[in-house]
């Protein structure tokens, strides 16, 4: 008999892979848009404002969205309907006392954010002001999409995220093409109140509307939420004042702007697969979290189903990395391909890692995720930035009169700290809560690896095409066979899906 995890795992990264697809659509003519009209400047300073509310919001927001998905998970499977409300109504209190207190963080420091993030560039102390108003916006929204996480509402999950990522869109775009750089923060500020209000429409049904700000009680119960969550802000200020320092590092703010351009390139197509990791796979192992063989099965299931799935996408992806930039993108950044091709093993890598990455999260272990996060924040900082040098230095790669080595080096480092992070999650969390890697998921991953490693110098090869085209596409056909002989096996969905293009009636979907 078929393993039913097997069909969850397929049918949700399918559910939630197929709205993702729909959002990279969206998102891809949004960023040839954005390119288009706000050229490298204008992306640095975009990928600027995001770094710097990432930053506040990290540290301002008390990780309060990490708890409500794992206490809500809990009382979806044990709790009663008043228990639920009026656990929301708690969170939700404490969600409007952090996001005014993010705001008042951001204009505080606007001129201090201004010269650090804009290269010393005090002119736009107005502009991170007004960035305080998106800001305001990002805890309370990250506490709606918790509800609906932490209740299993994947569908109205889907919903949200289609409805945000068109609404986004035709917000961005036009501000971009009247107001140019002027119309960055703007498209932020009304993106973030759009963003929220879809969320409400969809949680406020469930839950309607309830705060109590002044209530001793409520923030008497928030605070177990409170001590959970310190860990996590720890570990987000860590990840956001890394980005920062790589920002720091690059020369200039064209500079960022092409770093950003190639990060976004590398993660965009991840989306399709790992989608479902946080909205998916979280709560159920949360609500597994007392059972550790259930929890690596699960764990296991879902590394193979991402590496599968993965690594023809990553084969695909660099085989005509070039020709996606320009179609994606402007020729401006046709230099960020040697640094995506460089850096794809970044996603194989976290592909592994990320089933795994969630234990402490689900067993409520915060300080050890903490530890984790701020040392792998501490290791990708330090790769990139040496790495970023020596490419610079020693790789002195010029496409359409772009430098790039730098870039090139900093995509090497990408590789190399999800390397650094895959071992060290693996032997930490293995002493810890015991996970154990299963004999068939290695007999998957190292194929697959062998697979991508074939296939990428070839990429790198584009004086010699012939040779480029044929391996990779060996090596992709091979990659594509293996994830079909597992999943036309193990998971009956896709086995009746395969039958039914045999049959031409398509019931697997019924």
């Amino acid at each position: 008999m078929k393993d039913s995890t097997y069909d969850h795992v397929v049918k949700y990264i399918g559910v939630l892979g197929s709205v993702q697809g729909l959002k990279m659509l969206v998102q891809l003519v949004r960023n040839k848009l954005a390119t288009t009209l706000l050229h490298r400047d204008g992306v640095g300073v975009s990928a600027s404002l995001a770094n710097i509310s990432e930053l506040v919001n990290n540290a301002t927001n008390l990780g309060l969205s990490f708890g409500t998905v794992r206490n809500l998970s809990e009382l979806f499977e044990e709790g009663t309907e008043e228990q639920r409300a009026h656990f929301v109504r708690v969170i939700r209190t404490w969600a409007i006392w952090t996001a005014l207190l993010g705001a008042m963080v951001c204009l505080g420091m606007s001129s201090l954010f201004s010269r650090w993030y804009l290269k010393g560039d005090d002119s736009y102390t107005f502009t991170v002001c007004l960035l305080s108003l998106y800001v305001f916006t990002l805890p309370l929204e990250a506490v709606e999409c918790s509800i609906v996480k932490g209740m299993r509402r994947l569908k109205s999950l889907a919903y949200i995220e289609t409805s945000v990522v068109f609404g986004c869109f035709l917000i961005t775009i036009p501000l971009y093409y009247f107001f140019g750089i002027g119309g960055i923060v703007l498209s932020l500020i009304l993106s973030g109140i759009f963003t929220l209000a879809v969320h409400l429409v969809v949680t406020t049904r469930m839950f309607p509307w309830r705060i109590d700000l002044f209530s001793r009680q409520v923030f008497k119960e928030g605070v177990p939420l409170l001590k959970m969550g310190i860990p996590y802000v720890v570990a987000g200020i860590a990840g956001a004042m890394s980005t920062s320092f790589i920002y720091g590092a690059l020369e200039s703010l064209q500079e960022v702007g092409l770093y950003r351009q190639g990060y976004l390139m590398l993660t965009l197509s991840s989306g399709l697969v790992f989608s479902a990791m946080d909205s998916d796979f979280f709560p159920r192992l949360s609500s597994a979290n007392h059972d550790i063989a259930r929890m690596n099965k699960m764990a296991n299931q879902q590394m193979q189903v991402n590496v599968l799935l993965i690594t023809p996408m990553l084969i695909v992806m660099s085989l005509f990395m070039s020709r996606l930039i320009y179609l994606l993108s402007s020729s401006e950044f046709i230099g960020v391909a040697p640094m995506v091709i460089c850096s794809v093993f970044y996603l194989f890598f976290r592909a592994i890692t990320l089933p795994v990455s969630y234990y402490p999260l689900a067993k409520g272990n915060s300080m050890l995720y903490m530890l984790v996060e701020v040392i792998y924040d501490i290791a990708v900082a330090a790769l990139i930035y040496y790495g970023y040098k020596w490419g610079y230095q020693y790789i002195p790669y010029a496409f359409d009169g772009t430098q790039c080595g730098g870039l090139v080096g900093a995509g090497i480092a990408l590789s190399l700290a999800a390397l650094f992070d895959l071992v060290m999650v693996y032997s930490l969390y293995g002493m810890t809560y015991h996970f154990r890697l299963h004999r068939r998921t290695r007999l998957l991953v190292i194929p697959e690896f062998l697979c991508l490693l074939a296939a990428l110098p070839c990429c790198l090869m584009t004086k010699v095409p012939l040779q480029k085209y044929t391996i990779g596409t060996v090596a992709l056909g091979i990659s594509l066979f293996l994830a079909w002989r597992l999943l036309s096996k193990e998971s009956s969905f896709v086995g009746r899906f395969l039958r039914s293009r045999h049959s031409g009636d398509c019931d697997c979907c019924k």
